[in-house]
C-alpha cells in the first residue's frame, strides 16, 4: 500500500479545500477522535441503547447535537430477507470474527431517513459485532447528514457525494475513524480478507487525515499511536508530507478559497533535516545549496540543535509573556527532538 501520486494529492487538496471554504464556518474546531475511553467512555453491550449511545457520543464530538436523530437497531438477516437474499452480505459467518458485514444499503432499509420530526439513523445487528466497522459508518452517516442539512445553492458539495462524505468525515474530526474503515484486515473463515468501508483508499485517507492534522495543529504521535500497522506507515508518510509543505498548510488554514479553484501544485516530501532548516531562525538558516553538497560543518549543526535545546526562558525578564522568538525555539525543539528520536 502506498500514498496516492502527487497530482492526485493535488485534487484531495482542492476537494478539501472546497469543502473547509463552503462549510468551514458550520464544522468549526473540532477534536482528532480516536478509538479509545477518552472520547468512548460509556459501556457498550451490542444493543440499541449502545448504539443510541455511540451516536449521541459521535454526534457531540461532531458538533452536530442539535440535529434531532433517532436510531434504530434493525436486523439484517430480516431484510435481507424481505428483498429475497439470504445469508451475510459479505458472506462471512456473522460473528465479526471474519471481518465486518457489507450492509450497504441493505436492501430496502436506507441509512438515514428523514422524517418531519427529524432524522433515522439504521444500525444493523450484525455491525454491533465489529467496533471499527461500526464506528466508521456511523461516522460516515453523520458526515452525511451534515452535508444535507448545511449545504445550499450558495454553498453546493461537490460530487461525487460519497467522497465529499469521506471528506466531511476527516473535517468533523472522525478521520482515524474512517482510516482504520477503509482497511481492515481479516484472517475469515475463506481465507485472509480485507474489506473497505469508505470510498477513498487507505492512501487517500492518510493524506486528508494528515491535512487535518497539520491545519488544526494536532497531535501526530498521538493519531499513530492507535492504527493499525498498514494505516499507521501511511500516516506517517502522510504526516512527513503535509510537513514538507508548509505554505499549503498555512493557505489552506487561512484562505482555502484559493486552492479550492484549481488543483494545486505541491512539493514532494523533505527530508527532516531540510524541514529543520525550513522552520528555524533566519539567522540560524544555512543556505539549500550547503545542505544539499555536504557542506555544512558538523560544529554549524550541533549548534543549531544546541540554540535548539536552550530553555524558552533564557534571556526573557521573570514573569514576562512568551515572545515569537520563544514559540519558533519551542517549535524547532520538538522538530529536533523527534530527529533524534527517530
Amino acid at each position: 500500500m502506498e500514498l496516492p501520486d502527487l497530482a492526485s494529492r493535488a485534487e484531495l487538496v482542492r476537494r478539501y479545500a472546497h469543502l473547509l471554504q463552503n462549510f468551514g464556518s458550520e464544522i468549526g474546531e473540532r477534536p482528532l477522535v480516536r478509538q479509545n475511553g477518552d472520547f468512548f467512555p460509556d459501556m457498550f453491550t451490542r444493543d440499541e441503547a449502545s448504539a443510541g449511545r455511540l451516536v449521541r457520543r459521535l454526534q457531540a464530538h461532531a458538533g452536530l447535537s442539535d440535529i434531532p436523530l433517532t436510531v434504530q437497531l434493525l436486523s439484517l438477516a430480516a431484510t435481507e430477507h424481505e428483498d429475497g437474499v439470504g445469508g451475510h452480505a459479505s458472506g462471512n459467518c456473522g460473528s465479526g470474527a471474519c471481518g465486518p458485514a457489507k450492509v450497504g444499503a441493505a436492501g430496502s432499509a436506507a441509512r438515514l431517513v428523514e422524517r418531519e420530526d427529524g432524522w433515522v439513523l439504521n444500525v444493523f445487528d450484525a455491525e454491533l459485532h465489529h467496533p471499527v466497522a461500526l464506528t466508521c459508518t456511523l461516522a460516515r452517516a453523520l458526515a452525511q447528514l451534515f452535508l444535507h442539512e448545511t449545504q445550499s445553492e450558495q454553498a453546493r458539495v461537490e460530487a461525487p457525494l460519497e467522497v465529499s462524505v469521506d471528506l466531511a468525515t476527516v473535517a468533523l474530526g472522525f478521520g482515524l475513524l474512517a482510516l482504520e474503515g477503509s482497511y481492515i484486515y481479516a484472517k475469515s473463515c475463506g481465507g485472509p480478507s480485507v474489506t473497505q468501508l469508505t470510498t477513498l483508499s487507505v492512501g487517500e485517507l492518510a493524506v486528508v487525515n494528515a491535512l487535518f492534522i497539520a491545519v488544526g495543529g494536532h497531535s501526530g504521535r498521538r493519531a499513530l499511536s492507535e492504527l493499525g500497522t498498514t494505516q499507521r506507515a501511511l500516516l506517517a508518510e502522510a504526516n512527513d508530507w503535509a510537513a514538507s509543505n508548509g505554505r499549503l498548510i498555512r493557505q489552506l488554514a487561512s484562505d482555502p478559497g484559493q486552492l479550492a479553484t484549481s488543483a494545486p501544485a505541491l512539493g514532494d516530501t523533505k527530508p527532516w533535516l531540510l524541514r529543520l532548516f525550513d522552520r528555524s531562525p533566519r539567522r540560524a538558516e544555512p543556505s539549500l545549496e550547503r545542505v544539499l553538497s555536504g557542506e555544512l560543518a558538523e560544529a554549524e549543526l550541533v549548534e543549531l540543535a544546541r540554540q535548539a535545546r536552550k530553555p524558552a526562558t533564557a534571556g526573557r525578564a521573570e514573569g514576562a509573556p512568551p515572545s515569537a522568538s520563544d514559540a519558533r525555539r519551542e517549535e524547532l525543539r520538538a522538530l529536533v527532538d523527534e530527529a533524534l528520536r527517530g
